[in-house]
Parts: C-alpha cells; structure tokens; sequence
C-alpha cells in the first residue's frame, strides 16, 4: 500500500517534469529550425487534430460507459458527453467555423449557428442527466473527482490556463507564442489521455463488477 501512495504521489510530478522538458525542447527546436505558429501553422493543424480524436475519444466514452453494466453508467454517460460537447466547441473555436480556411461569412455563420445548436443539445442532455440520475450522489463525484483519470483533465486545465497566461504575455517570456501553442497541444493531449483512461477504466470496472473508475 506505501508503494501504492508514494508511486501516485511521485507520478503527476514526474509528468509535470516530463511536460516542461517537451515545452523546452519546442523550444529549442524552434531556435534551430522556427516553427511555424501562425494560423494554419504546425501547431495549429496538430491542435486541431488532436481535438478531434479527443471529441471521438470522448464520444467512444460514452458509448463504452452506456453499454456497461455499472450501476453508475447513465452517470458517466453524462460527465463523458459534456467534455463531447466542450471538444466539438473546442474544434469549431479552433477553426472559427471555417473562417480561417477562407470560407465565406454566409457559410461560416451557418456553421457557427449548427455548431451551437449541436453543441447545446449535448450540454442540455448531459445537464438533464446529471440532475436525474446524480442528484445527491456525492460520492459518485467525489470517486469521479478523485480518480486518476480526472487527475489527467486536471493537468489539461492547469496546462491551458498557463498557455493562456502565455498567450497575453504576462510572463513577458519570448517567443510567449509558441509556448502558448506548445502549451494547448499538451493540454488537448491530456484530456484526450483522459478520455482514453476512463474508458479502459470502465471496460476494466465493468468486467469485473467491482466499484467505479
């Protein structure tokens, strides 16, 4: 059981490590070939990839946690396809709805608003199913909130509020811009990592009919 606790207790440190050495070796990279970071640059079409297999991981979560048998399973199924719903906004914010690839404001103002409809379905359900099937189940979010796979979603979070910071130039550190992409990739990557997690978790958890992720 000590070694258990000490391993989670040295694992999100040695990430973070792991973590800042790739942001430094972006960096570095860049001193000797530049990167690109301006729209359609390098950073940004990875970005945008990675979003979108973290909106099917995330949509494959769902799916993975309605077929189980846990008693909890509508619960996952809602918290999964609320960060769905956030990983489709998250796409179509990194393209601006097609603005950015030259499509006409006609176009792009369809896209927006059949993104928001889409995007606002999937966040009513996920809220109608969370105040159903989870009202006054603490201890499912409290075992939600403390798994290891939120631990990745917490890293996500953490990494993007710095790239933020980055993006406004707060730090005053050059070039502030590529650590800010550097930055997103890692958080995209984290909660796509996530998605990944909980859905082993539940396959793991399901099989054996023992507990929750």
């Amino acid at each position: 059981m000590r070694k258990t606790i000490r391993h989670r207790l040295l694992f999100w440190p040695i990430i973070g490590i792991v973590m800042i050495g790739i942001v430094l070796m972006v960096s570095v990279i860049d001193r000797i070939y530049p990167i690109d970071t301006g729209e359609n640059g390098f950073l940004e079409i990875a970005g945008l990839i990675l979003l979108i297999v973290m909106m099917f991981a995330w949509f494959a979560a769902v799916v993975t946690a309605f077929r189980s048998d846990l008693s909890d399973r509508m619960g996952f199924v809602a918290v999964f396809l609320m960060f769905s719903a956030i990983s489709f906004g998250a796409a179509g914010r990194e393209t601006t709805w097609g603005k950015i690839y030259g499509l006409d404001e006609a176009t792009v103002d369809y896209l927006t608003l059949t993104s928001a409809i889409i995007f606002l379905i999937f966040f009513i359900i996920s809220i109608t199913l969370i105040c159903v099937r989870l009202r006054g189940r603490r201890a499912f979010f409290w075992n939600l909130l403390t798994s290891h796979p939120m631990g990745w979603i917490i890293c996500g979070l953490v990494l993007f509020v710095i790239g933020t910071f980055f993006e406004e130039n707060i730090f005053g550190i050059e070039p502030h811009q590529l650590f800010e992409e550097a930055l997103e990739l890692l958080a995209y990557l984290s909660v796509t990592i996530a998605a990944f997690a909980f859905r082993s978790a539940i396959k793991v958890y399901a099989s054996s009919s023992e507990g929750d992720p």
